[in-house]
């Protein structure tokens, strides 16, 4: 299990998720959830919750893998999520290595936030692809369903106005007062970071509470796409520890023009002398860092991260 939250306003999307995954070994914290898919009528944020890994099936490389096919013939983004749920259902029913689960761990969900790009203008849509949530009756089955469903919320027609908060995962364990101050900002068209750094905050809390019985993690990947086609995706990266490493979101691109590519497991590392770290977690500002700069903590590590 994880917790996810997806942010939606006319201006930008934007994914946030924890990086642990849950096994019979212990916990994993730096396995990465949040895949960019970008393709000739629009740009998206896929995260998933449920199972992760089993046997010699990934399914972080799975959904990376099976959004670069589903592209061809018509790179039209609908009718990729189409296919790409039909190819769930298969997977989830077929491979020997997915039918050894049971079927209360063989549940999953996917959740894409983003834009599509029509000749009517740009659709900001959230879409789920489950086998086991229902969300008309807001009800979880306890057992997988035989086939994924789809569901998407776009804004109705003449409203321009919205901002939306979703989440996916172990949400008990997620305050609804957070969720409501991240809408808050949403809907106010506050900065794209302070927006991330409120869902960051939340995340964090919800690990905290007993509701998270261990399964949700503090190393938090968000992901912003904006609406505008031109300006690049972005991503940062929060610690609950010190890191020499800066990891990156999954990339899937899939272009008629530049055909289909897939970039994984990215990140920045520091290398050579340096004891300094990349990253460092939260702090009072007005301490010394705690990477062990002597300086305080606004004014090293605690000034503004910026997105990448």
């Amino acid at each position: 299990m994880t917790l996810i939250i997806s942010t939606l306003n006319p201006v930008f999307a934007a994914h946030h998720s924890d990086r642990r995954l849950s096994g019979s070994g212990g916990p994993e914290d730096e396995c990465n959830k949040a895949t960019i898919f970008e393709c000739d009528s629009g740009r998206f944020i896929f995260g998933f919750t449920g199972v992760a890994r089993v046997g010699g099936f990934n399914t972080q490389r799975w959904i990376l893998e099976t959004l670069r096919d589903c592209a061809p013939p018509d790179y039209w983004a609908p009718s990729i999520f189409d296919r790409f749920r039909e190819r769930l259902t298969f997977a989830f029913s077929r491979l020997a290595v997915l039918r050894s689960l049971t079927d209360s761990e063989r549940r999953l969900t996917v959740m894409l936030t983003g834009f599509l790009y029509t000749q009517n203008g740009v659709v900001p849509a959230i879409q789920f692809t489950t086998n086991f949530q229902d969300f008309d009756s807001r009800v979880d089955a306890a057992l997988a369903w035989p086939e994924f469903k789809q569901w998407t919320t776009t804004p109705k027609d003449g409203v321009t106005e919205f901002g939306s908060v979703q989440r996916i995962g172990n949400y008990d364990a997620l305050a609804m007062e957070d969720v409501f101050a991240i809408k808050k900002l949403l809907l106010e068209r506050r900065s794209v970071n302070a927006i991330l750094e409120r869902a960051a905050y939340a995340i964090r809390v919800a690990a905290e509470r007993p509701e998270s019985a261990g399964t949700i993690g503090k190393q938090i990947m968000s992901v912003v796409l904006p609406a505008d086609p031109r300006k690049p995706g972005r991503w940062r990266y929060d610690s609950s520890k010190q890191h020499k490493k800066y990891f990156a979101p999954d990339v899937v691109t899939a272009f008629r023009s530049t055909g289909r590519v897939i970039f994984r497991d990215m990140r920045l590392e520091l290398t050579g002398r340096s004891d300094l770290p990349l990253v460092v977690p939260p702090q009072s500002r007005r301490q010394p860092c705690a990477c062990g700069s002597g300086k305080r903590y606004k004014n090293c590590h605690g000034q503004r991260q910026p997105l990448l």
